[in-house]
């Protein structure tokens, strides 16, 4: 399975894996998981290291390059969005949800 994960399930998975429920890591941890994370979540975890918001490893972007696959910001990617994989979503620190794709 493919999964595109947010900001909180990047940080949450990397930083504190003990608050996802138990199905969420076993999908991380799962060798048939694919995992994506868009370079707006890397732009995003970079804007709020800038102003203070969040700490980061000084290798972090290093780390999530070689352990994710790096979805790139093309403006062609936009007409596919809903082909997209499912997005892990972190409701709280017990509960996240599988969004699946959309068909057009």
């Amino acid at each position: 399975m493919r999964y595109l994960l947010d900001t909180h399930a990047l940080l949450w998975a990397r930083a504190a894996p003990a608050l996802l429920s138990e199905e969420a890591r076993i999908v991380f941890e799962s060798n048939d998981t694919t995992l994506y994370v868009s370079m707006a979540t890397l732009w995003e975890c970079a804007i709020k290291r800038s102003i203070g918001k969040l700490e980061l490893p000084d290798n972090f972007f290093e780390i999530i390059a070689d352990d994710y696959e790096v979805l790139g910001i093309e403006i062609s990617l936009l007409w596919h969005t809903p082909s997209w994989p499912c997005t892990i979503e972190i409701r709280s620190t017990d509960c996240w949800s599988c969004k699946p794709s959309l068909a057009i």
